[in-house]
């Protein structure tokens, strides 16, 4: 009797130890740093301490921003990725009309820490995913707007409508 119950002890051990082993990268803590993940449906951050983890970890988990903002023209300077808020690599809009966006950027931060608030000098939308981003002028999605569909190296130029530098104040991801 005690070497069958012996011999459970080790089978539920050994269990265990392979399931612990097995739990998929997205499940486990990620350790703490600057270069942080932020999913815009709200929940923690996941962060890392360089860039180059950052970036293996979203190789990993297969994870691609819809949209990168830039605090400098030129996709230069500090910068912020927005992610689908259904884990898409794309955007469907007989799907779901919003796949990313948020409506008060005074939220947001630059890997620098800076505010994205009224800084956003540039942009990137993640090739392929048939994206379009509206950036607006007011919190809440509200006041005058601008769309793009492809990347704007410049906020100054990139718009009929005229200078949209440093003026976002929300923006949507559709």
């Amino acid at each position: 009797m005690r070497l069958k119950r012996f011999a459970g002890a080790i089978v539920a051990l050994v269990v265990s130890f392979t399931l612990a082993s097995v739990t998929p990268a997205s499940a486990q803590p990620a350790p703490q740093g600057d270069y942080c993940l932020q999913a815009l449906e709200g929940g923690p951050a996941t962060c890392f301490a360089s860039e180059q983890a950052l970036a293996s970890y979203q190789k990993a988990v297969a994870v691609s921003p819809l949209l990168t903002v830039f605090d400098d023209v030129n996709y230069t300077g500090g910068y912020k990725n927005y992610y689908s808020a259904y884990g898409r690599a794309y955007c469907d809009d007989s799907l779901t009309p919003n796949e990313a966006s948020d409506g008060d950027l005074s939220n947001d931060y630059f890997d620098t820490g800076a505010t994205v608030d009224k800084d956003i000098s540039s942009f990137v939308i993640l090739p392929g995913s048939t994206c379009l981003v509206t950036f607006y002028d007011q919190t809440g999605f509200h006041g005058n707007h601008v769309t793009k569909g492809v990347n704007c190296p410049d906020m100054r130029t990139c718009f009929a409508s005229g200078n949209w530098n440093n003026r976002a104040r929300s923006l949507a991801v559709t």
